[in-house]
């Protein structure tokens, strides 16, 4: 589209195959997901149970969790905002597009009355916010200018192409043109952007009722579903990676197994196209929270997320779903915790495994709730640290059972936290 530039094209290519997963199917809390944890934890048992004896129960000490009180909320509970189309004439360019010609991901936002600005989502050094601009036609027509670049220097900007662009009535597909450039053409486009119409006198919702309220169902030793608790609202400024910097203990880690991750993929569907597995997986103290002090005592809160792309927001809005579990190990056809079974899992540990907090072979309860409070109330911990506002308030969802082994899944309220982050304009 813009330049000779192989690399850019694989760059989004990866980023499409990353964001736009439709057909991946994760296998969840499989044991051989959970296999690194169980190497590292028998090497750290053995040398602690040659330290303190054989059948000793102290191999470390009481939970470092804290008791966190519960994050300060509104007591109004609006009925969240249903996905329905906008009624502009103009049929909105804004959000992202996805290209079913060449794979690419487009993002653009409204900078005027009659005016867009686009770029290619992880296009490399070359894409940049209004490397694309367009203006409204009329009837779902647009037309402009993008930006082309050498082939010398493929960060460079060195001239002008055309395009136009046409949204179909359906408002979810368009057509693209351009012209002047070594990779120009036709291409289609997909809607991936949900369209929701404006809450209150908002420009944009906090969200949009997702397709599903929890993630697909899992096998294995703890079947079931997990509910989506916390929403982080498409009204926040405050970047996802912002408010992860900012929350003490938190750390992103990769989805999958060691040396690649350490927290196993999970699918949702927040955006009425499919389940697709998490986009940003987030534990307490990183991975060393899977296999340390936390995960013995049922303290180990951790986090997926799932973004859902709003129109008019930069940032979008992103379902978690966050609770506690604890390190337990099968045996005899019932799920025990570590803590109380280290000798059986020494000998065992391709039986281990993570049970939410709550549910047969956890210490610790209310794994769900428990966590979806403690995570708002780390974000709001950032908040004050960092001069943000924050405001939460509770919006019902369907109520449930969680995962949890042999009928013993957790249940979780009918609630979820709505959480908005806004950057503070004056100094505290």
């Amino acid at each position: 589209m813009t330049g000779s530039d192989e690399g850019r094209r694989a760059g989004k290519a990866a980023s499409v195959r990353l964001r736009v997963a439709i057909d991946y199917r994760a296998v969840r809390h499989n044991a051989g997901q959970h296999r690194w944890i169980t190497i590292l934890l028998t090497l750290a048992l053995l040398g602690a149970l040659v330290a303190c004896g054989s059948g000793s129960d102290s191999l470390s000490s009481q939970a470092t969790t804290q008791t966190t009180s519960a994050p300060t909320t509104t007591q109004s509970t609006p009925t969240p905002t249903t996905v329905q189309p906008t009624t502009s004439p103009d049929l909105s360019l804004a959000g992202e597009w996805l290209s079913t010609t060449n794979g690419s991901r487009y993002d653009f936002a409204e900078t005027g009355a009659d005016s867009y600005s686009g770029y290619v989502v992880d296009g490399g050094c070359a894409s940049a916010p209004r490397d694309i601009s367009d203006t409204v036609q009329g009837q779902g027509s647009y037309s402009g200018t993008e930006n082309t670049f050498g082939s010398a220097n493929p960060c460079v900007v060195a001239g002008s192409a055309t395009n136009t662009i046409k949204i179909s009535s359906d408002r979810n597909t368009a057509a693209w043109d351009s012209a002047g450039c070594s990779d120009c053409g036709p291409q289609n486009w997909v809607r991936t952007t949900i369209e929701c119409s404006a809450a209150g006198n908002n420009s944009h919702p906090d969200y949009c009722v997702p397709a599903q309220w929890n993630t697909a169902d899992a096998s294995g030793l703890t079947p079931g579903a997990e509910p989506l608790n916390v929403i982080i609202s498409a009204q926040s400024t405050v970047p996802l990676y912002q408010i992860l910097k900012g929350m003490i203990g938190w750390a992103e880690v990769s989805a999958g197994t060691l040396p690649s991750g350490c927290l196993s993929s999970e699918e949702a569907d927040v955006s009425g196209t499919g389940d697709v597995g998490q986009l940003e997986s987030w534990r307490l103290e990183g991975c060393t929270g899977a296999i340390n002090n936390l995960a013995l005592n049922g303290g180990e809160n951790h986090a997926r997320l799932w973004s859902q792309p709003t129109t008019g927001s930069p940032n979008g809005a992103w379902f978690i779903s966050a609770s506690y579990e604890t390190l337990c190990v099968e045996r005899n056809g019932i799920m025990v915790p570590v803590k109380n079974n280290k000798a059986y899992f020494l000998t065992h540990p391709t039986l281990a495994w993570h049970c939410i907090d709550g549910s047969q072979g956890s210490i610790g309860s209310d794994g769900y709730d428990r966590g979806a409070k403690d995570f708002v109330a780390g974000i709001e911990a950032a908040a004050s640290t960092n001069n943000w506002r924050v405001t939460v308030r509770v919006d019902p969802r369907p109520s449930g059972i969680g995962e949890g082994h042999a009928g013993t899944g957790v249940p979780f309220s009918g609630t979820v936290y709505v959480v908005t982050v806004d950057t503070a304009t004056t100094a505290p």
